[in-house]
């Protein structure tokens, strides 16, 4: 297969013979065992739940919590990794500087044939901001005609009128 994307892409199919590994027919000890295999196959199909979230008003250092549930329809399983690196900040550079105030837990796992899993999509922020992102649920193996499962997320944070971030203590 020659890829359009150059030919670091293109794909080889490579036929390797490894030879049988040394043994010896022991006389009278030989019997044939009957061997049962099965397989399934299937493309990966899942349901989400929700494409967009949109957070309450969130003061500095807090967190918010929201849940998403995908639901694996096909009979196979499949691995999924959540990436939300694709974020911005409307009002400072916060974007640039930063790690996302966005955040999904579990991040990476897999979800078994007809079974669910609800995920925590999680706001933290750390600035005052107006925030926005695209969390991807990277599944690997999907078919081209099928897109990632994307939520749209938004966040505003505010400042508290006093925060006090204090060690912890056995003093009382």
């Amino acid at each position: 297969f020659v890829s359009s994307k150059g030919p670091e892409f293109d794909l080889i199919k490579v036929v390797e013979i490894k030879p049988e590994p040394l043994f010896e027919v022991i006389p009278g000890r030989r019997k044939d065992l009957v061997l049962k295999i099965s397989a399934v196959s299937d493309t990966i199909k899942y349901e989400i739940d929700t494409s967009e979230i949109e957070f309450a008003t969130t003061m500095m250092f807090e967190t918010r919590v929201s849940y998403v549930k995908i639901k694996n329809v096909s009979k196979i399983r499949f691995e999924y990794k959540w990436n939300t690196s694709l974020f911005g900040s409307l009002r400072t550079d916060y974007a640039q500087m930063m790690k996302s105030p966005f955040s999904v837990e579990p991040s990476s796992g897999f979800i078994e044939p007809d079974e669910s899993a609800t995920f925590q999509i999680m706001f933290s922020p750390k600035e005052v901001d107006d925030f926005t992102s695209h969390v991807i649920c990277e599944i690997p193996q999907l078919t081209n005609s099928q897109k990632q499962p994307e939520i749209y997320v938004t966040g505003r944070s505010r400042r508290p009128i006093c925060h006090l971030d204090l060690e912890t203590s056995d003093y009382l």
